[in-house]
């Protein structure tokens, strides 16, 4: 390890000008200055594409065009002319389509044009016990998407360890131990190849952040310090991993039906939850999605209530489904 002195002005990185200088330093000035190609806002000529076969085929095609278009109108008169005509327009055209295409590869102005991402990736989102199991199950059933439920079975045995039930039991010790792991593994959620053009989550990392680590802050039952620790790094997923999302269904349930559920269902885990914490979460979910008080969703969200049986919900979801797989909806967001 380094003592102090060693630690001194050492930031990671040889960048101070006495740490590269000196003959035996490997790191020398270049003996020749890189000369920068400069050009109209930020664009530069692509020589090595003229040069190349492609490139010559392409200047080729353009003047053989040129040349043709230019043939064409000396002719100043014909009979009959419909032949002409159409051997005018295909000449003018082919110039300048094989102009464009030369003027785009050679201004290397291909590469700036956004990949139109042609996936899509929906995301159920609601209170506990809300419904959202019967939701993926019927979309699973009836189209051919891929369906990804929350990894619960990986909260609940991390190499031995129950760590969805130390939460419940005690917020305040494990509930920064949990949420950490939840947005690890929702993040590999998001990342994973997809092997549908639609993909339907259980939830998000967005949520999990908005709604569950906001939950634990706002109760108390979260240091600010492991607050700011969350969202730095929900930050930099953010700005550097794609985890964007196309639709939100948010099933709208009340606390008191999700209570009702949450009783008769009897997960282990979810004995000890109170109708306090379903109030919490549910006023969280109205400010993130109905009112976006809590942050802008810049998303499509599609809001349906959820407060009936499973029958009933299941027609809700057929007389949505047309809605819910739109490939319009398709923006990304968050």
């Amino acid at each position: 390890m380094r003592n102090g002195e060693d630690l001194e002005g050492f930031d990671g990185e040889a960048s101070s000008t006495s740490m590269i200088s000196g003959a035996s330093s490997p790191y020398q000035p270049t003996t020749e200055p890189v000369s920068q190609r400069r050009g109209l806002g930020g664009l530069r000529c692509d020589l090595d594409y003229l040069r190349g076969a492609f490139g010559r085929i392409k200047l080729a095609e353009v003047v053989l065009a040129l040349i043709a278009f230019i043939c064409i109108e000396t002719i100043m008169e014909c009979s009959p002319c419909e032949g002409l005509y159409f051997f005018e327009f295909v000449s003018c055209s082919a110039l300048v389509v094989t102009g464009v295409l030369l003027l785009m590869f050679s201004l290397n102005l291909h590469t700036r044009i956004p990949q139109i991402n042609w996936n899509l990736t929906i995301c159920i989102e609601g209170n506990i016990a809300s419904g959202k199991t019967t939701c993926l199950d019927y979309f699973a059933q009836t189209t051919n998407i891929e369906v990804l439920t929350e990894p619960v079975s990986k909260w609940r045995n991390v190499r031995g360890y129950n760590i969805l039930g130390l939460m419940y039991q005690d917020a305040s010790r494990w509930g920064i131990t949990l949420q950490t792991y939840i947005q690890l593994t929702m993040l590999e959620q998001h990342t994973r190849p997809m092997i549908s053009s639609v993909r339907m989550m259980e939830r998000s990392i967005h949520s999990a952040k908005y709604i569950f680590v906001e939950n634990l802050y706002r109760s108390g039952k979260m240091p600010e310090v492991d607050y700011i620790v969350l969202t730095e790094w929900f930050d930099w997923i953010k700005n550097n991993t794609d985890v964007s999302v196309d639709l939100i269904v948010y099933l709208q349930t009340s606390p008191e039906v999700c209570y009702e559920r949450l009783k008769r269902r009897c997960r282990e885990e979810e004995k000890i939850i109170p109708l306090e914490y379903l109030e919490a979460i549910h006023q969280l979910y109205e400010e993130w999605l109905i009112k976006q008080t809590l942050f802008k969703v810049s998303c499509p969200v599609l809001v349906i209530g959820a407060d009936h049986d499973m029958q009933k919900m299941i027609e809700k979801y057929e007389e949505n489904r047309d809605q819910i797989l739109n490939l319009y909806n398709m923006q990304h967001c968050l």
